[in-house]
């Protein structure tokens, strides 16, 4: 066991390689901006087919319940933002400021997912969220002028408005990036 220690050290200092397990190499090549992508891929994905199943399974405004009075499905086009925000705004101008938005998000976001240094995982899943879901709302937009919602969440007389995957993860990439800048905010040393 002592020589083959000593066989690995010679080794690493000839090759600069380590003998780490091949699984731990692979964890730690990662490179960060793939966190980024691979929830782009994941929540996107996600997102398209849910849609593409609502669409073809349920009629407009049918719903479906999955849990008691409290979770149904309910297919729904929205006109308006996230969560039916704006929904009422009838102006020419709409579409195109929801476009905009939307592709403004898209493009921030990747652009600081590949321009964060040192940052791995922390920052870029909450990026990836917020970039899959401005995409995943864009595409709606850009086919039909409005988008696919489906989840409603609410109990008797009170319904949350009806939202889906890439809300959800709007929500949940700014909360986070919320939540890291309070943390961010809490570490620094205090002053006076």
């Amino acid at each position: 066991m002592k020589n083959m220690r000593a066989d690995e050290k010679q080794q690493t200092e000839k090759t600069g390689a380590t003998s780490r397990p091949a699984a731990s190499r692979t964890a730690a090549s990662f490179p960060p901006v793939a966190w980024y992508w691979s929830f782009v891929i994941a929540v996107l994905a996600l997102d398209i087919v849910s849609k593409w199943i609502v669409t073809h399974t349920m009629d407009l405004y049918q719903s479906i319940p999955l849990v008691g009075g409290v979770l149904q499905l309910t297919y729904v086009r929205n006109t308006g933002a996230a969560f039916s925000l704006l929904a009422e705004f009838n102006s020419p101008w709409r579409l195109a400021l929801f476009i905009t938005v939307n592709s403004t998000a898209a493009v921030v976001f990747t652009w600081l997912a590949h321009h964060e240094k040192g940052q791995g995982p922390r920052l870029l899943i909450p990026f990836g969220l917020v970039s899959a879901g401005a995409v995943g709302n864009l595409l709606d937009r850009i086919s039909t002028g409005t988008v696919v919602d489906f989840i409603d969440v609410g109990y008797g007389a009170y319904h949350f408005p009806v939202f889906n995957f890439a809300d959800s993860a709007v929500c949940v990439g700014v909360s986070l990036l919320i939540l890291l800048s309070f943390r961010q905010q809490s570490k620094q040393p205090q002053t006076g």
